[in-house]
């Protein structure tokens, strides 16, 4: 029988040739998990491919499918191969851009699937299947992409940029200063503008996770008398959420296309739902007012007032089944109903002085990663 010393003095050797070696024992942690993370993710508008790799999972058992969400979600190579092999040192390449506009997807969402899973093929749905998490032994999601940002009262908010027509109403949206800009005042400025023939529209997306509390906006331009075909829209929107109406809370202005109807309204969506929606006429003295929602476990409460702090409205919604809070974010928009040119043919803006979050006593953090965050 050996000294123990003697089995020990062999076996840190066997371990040193196999580290000269670049091998390594095959046994695996036991409390080791799947894993499938990015090692490079090209930027908005770039042709680059999407790389990464995995671990504690073997890579001849396994595959990434790959999909990016530029107006919905799509399957990455193509339909034809809708897996991207694991190579055997872990790591994975995939071209994510393979047809239409495809450099300019917002977000990529990555699942490690077994070689023989059949993923779901999208083609511009809003919502990734549930079969996906079901059949993943990991997954992952890029930090949604954008073409440009600004700073605005005090937060980071993405400038919505669509080469092609896309919600709301079918428009284009674009990431040009001449449409979203702000000023030396720190005022944002929204614009609805002409350029070579196409009207572009407006959206800014603010990446904090919407919560529970007051959400305010100061606006300072007489969004009471917006062309009838123009929209201006404050709301929280969480895409990966069509079962609660993408969670969808809106302050908006507009006639929408006919002059004798009101020209503001609160909604919960979906607005169809019997008492979902509140409209009524504003009339405001002046450029400024203010509009906030204060939303509270089981009510929304909302509330506008004019550049004097004067009360123009009030209703408190208390319908639990569309209250449902998770992921989202604010977004301010300015578009046009439809697609339609504004009726009177001029450029349209709005000029939002502020907007202010109060956290409420319920917020919830959740990062933008989890399924279902915005």
């Amino acid at each position: 029988m050996q000294p123990a010393s003697s089995l020990l003095f062999r076996y840190i050797i066997i371990l040193l040739l196999l580290f000269l070696s670049g091998k390594a024992p095959s046994a695996a942690p036991a409390d080791c998990q799947p894993a499938i993370v990015f090692d490079y993710i090209p930027p908005f508008g770039s042709f680059e491919d999407l790389t990464g790799r995995v671990s504690c999972a073997d890579p001849a058992g396994y595959a990434a499918a790959v999909y990016i969400n530029v107006n919905g979600w799509w399957t990455k190579p193509t339909f034809a191969t809708p897996l991207t092999p694991i190579q055997p040192d872990g790591t994975w390449v995939t071209d994510i851009t393979t047809g239409g506009s495809d450099q300019f997807a917002t977000e990529i969402a990555v699942f490690l699937v077994p070689a023989g899973f059949a993923p779901p093929l999208m083609s511009g749905g809003n919502v990734l299947p549930d079969a996906l998490y079901a059949g993943a032994a990991a997954y992952i999601f890029a930090t949604r992409r954008a073409a440009r940002t600004i700073r605005f009262s005090g937060y980071t908010w993405e400038v919505k940029y669509t080469p092609v027509r896309s919600g709301p109403g079918e428009n284009y949206f674009s990431d040009d200063p001449e449409s979203v800009w702000v000023d030396e005042n720190g005022y944002l400025h929204l614009a609805v503008v002409q350029r070579e023939g196409i009207w572009y529209c407006a959206e800014v997306i603010n990446t904090a996770l919407a919560g529970y509390g007051e959400h305010t906006i100061e606006v300072g331009s007489r969004v009471d008398l917006l062309d009838k075909n123009v929209v201006f829209g404050y709301f929280t929107w969480d895409g990966q959420a069509p079962e609660y109406s993408y969670r969808e809370i809106d302050i908006e202005f507009s006639r929408w296309g006919t002059d004798t109807d009101p020209n503001a309204q609160y909604v919960i969506q979906p607005w169809d739902a019997a008492g979902n929606r509140r409209r009524f006429d504003l009339s405001l003295p002046g450029p400024d007012s203010k509009h906030q929602f204060n939303w509270l476990p089981g009510s929304v409460m909302f509330d506008s007032w004019d550049g004097n702090g004067a009360p123009l409205q009030t209703w408190t919604y208390t319908n639990p089944l569309y209250l449902k809070p998770a992921g989202g974010n604010i977004r301010l928009n300015l578009w046009l109903l439809e697609g339609q040119v504004p009726s009177d043919g001029q450029s349209a803006e709005v000029i939002v002085k502020s907007y202010r979050y109060q956290p409420g006593p319920h917020r919830i953090y959740l990062p933008a990663a989890i399924r279902g965050g915005g």
